[in-house]
């Protein structure tokens, strides 16, 4: 049977406001280390202004600002050239993004209104990077409220729904990634939430608009085609009446964005997805790698996923915990698996376990069934140790350049994979103590964080 499920009252929307307002205040002062927005996720935003201004994807009003502003900004040096990866250009002289389109597609109605500020900017490069530092924090913050709401769908209890809520606000890589920057699992992450939202609806004839969310995030992170596949059987089995709208939803999603694709990249999907030819090289590693890896694992970065793995056990062994815990721990599992099986797990030049973003908050909501044991001494104080580790790895991620200049000092980690599994150098506590990147200016200007 589905999950016996509460409706939020108005108290809880209103708390729930005031998440997302305190929340996006405390992102606020928050500097964007120049590493989060610089690489493939750097044209997500002015694809996101093309649609708003021109109403269409073309990137080639961007060609002259972007070589104008690399003479002050290096790090733009390397954008618009011709082995520039990530754009795509068409045999008809069109430069567009290759990376998923749903992210510039969720980014729209934010610019739509940021543009009053940045509208008349003297370069729209510009404009697009202070954009994007906002956006995220935006969708960054919105998770955090909208996950409080699904918290006290499933269990209605306000302590547990405001702590597990500032918990992937400010320990999670919600707080290190996706305020921090702008990336596709950024958005995905919200609006995996805002489905499982209506998964959980008490009124059984909601649950199959949840398709609609489900489908907007696969065309930010494929995969989420894995939760897609995992919350169909849930459906199909605990909510038959709701089964065929959502599948029909999902099918006419899929159609609408092969056709897009086909007619922009003469393929049915984007080129995002990668080298799926070497798919499964490093199986081996990756699998334990992607959770102890020192440098990659979700249990160093997040060890509170470790008591969540609890939460996973409790789901199949005890009886009284609702049935659709299962599910989402099948799906956590999946997608684990899965980026075990990608040709390049630990996510090239990164910062810890990015790739597990999309899925943190069905991670954090597979704490709940082990609350009674959460409720002892012993265990709240080590909960308590590991929210303050993870708290201080998240920060580490944004207030210091060295951390992410790890991945390429003193040899670039896609190249030398060894460096992953180094205890002795971790990629955590790059730069304590000053004696990291001595030759680099200690003092930067503005723009190099951009």
């Amino acid at each position: 049977m589905p999950a016996e499920t509460t409706e939020p009252g108005m108290k809880s929307k209103l708390i729930a406001v005031a998440l997302f307002a305190g929340v996006l205040l405390a992102y606020t002062p928050l500097k964007m280390v120049r590493i989060l927005n610089q690489n493939d996720n750097f044209w997500y935003v002015p694809t996101a202004m093309s649609l708003v201004n021109e109403g269409n994807i073309d990137l080639q009003e961007f060609e002259a600002p972007t070589r104008e502003l690399a003479k002050e900004v290096t790090f733009l040096k390397d954008y618009f050239g011709e082995d520039d990866y990530r754009i795509f250009r068409t045999e008809d002289g069109r430069v567009l993004n290759h990376y998923p389109i749903g992210t510039s597609l969720a980014c729209v109605p934010v610019v739509g209104v940021l543009n009053l500020r940045y509208g008349k900017a003297e370069n729209p490069v510009w404009a697009a990077i202070w954009m994007a530092l906002i956006i995220a924090k935006v969708y960054a913050a919105a998770t955090v409220a909208l996950f409080y709401l699904l918290v006290m769908r499933l269990v209605n209890d306000q302590r547990w729904a405001i702590g597990l809520a500032l918990v992937l606000g400010f320990s999670s890589l919600n707080f290190g990634q996706h305020a921090g920057g702008l990336w596709s699992h950024n958005p995905a992450a919200f609006y995996v939430v805002l489905a499982l939202l209506c998964v959980v609806h008490p009124r059984s004839n909601v649950v199959w608009l949840s398709a609609f969310p489900l489908v907007f995030a696969v065309t930010m992170r494929p995969d989420v085609i894995l939760l897609i596949a995992v919350l169909t059987v849930y459906i199909w089995m605990n909510h038959r009446a709701s089964f065929i709208k959502f599948a029909a939803v999902g099918a006419c999603g899929a159609i609408a964005y092969m056709v897009f694709c086909k007619v922009n990249f003469d393929s049915f999907t984007q080129p995002y997805p990668g080298p799926v030819n070497v798919l499964g090289r490093d199986f081996a590693g990756g699998l334990p790698g992607l959770l102890v890896s020192p440098n990659r694992g979700l249990l160093i970065y997040m060890p509170l996923c470790g008591l969540a793995m609890g939460g996973i056990i409790s789901a199949f062994r005890n009886q009284d915990t609702p049935l659709v815990f299962r599910y989402f721990s099948v799906a956590v599992i999946a997608h684990w698996v899965f980026l075990a099986v990608w040709p390049m797990w630990w996510a090239g030049w990164s910062y810890g376990p990015r790739l597990f973003c999309t899925m943190i908050p069905i991670w954090m909501l597979l704490l709940l069934p082990i609350r009674r044991i959460a409720a002892r001494p012993s265990v709240l104080g080590l909960a308590g140790l590991m929210i303050a580790w993870g708290t201080f790895v998240q920060i580490r991620c944004l207030s210091d350049q060295d951390v992410h200049l790890w991945n390429a000092m003193p040899v670039d980690v896609n190249n030398y994979t060894e460096r992953l599994w180094d205890w002795n150098d971790l990629q955590i506590t790059r730069g304590i103590g000053g004696d990291y990147g001595v030759d680099l200016p200690r003092k930067r200007k503005p723009e190099d964080f951009l």
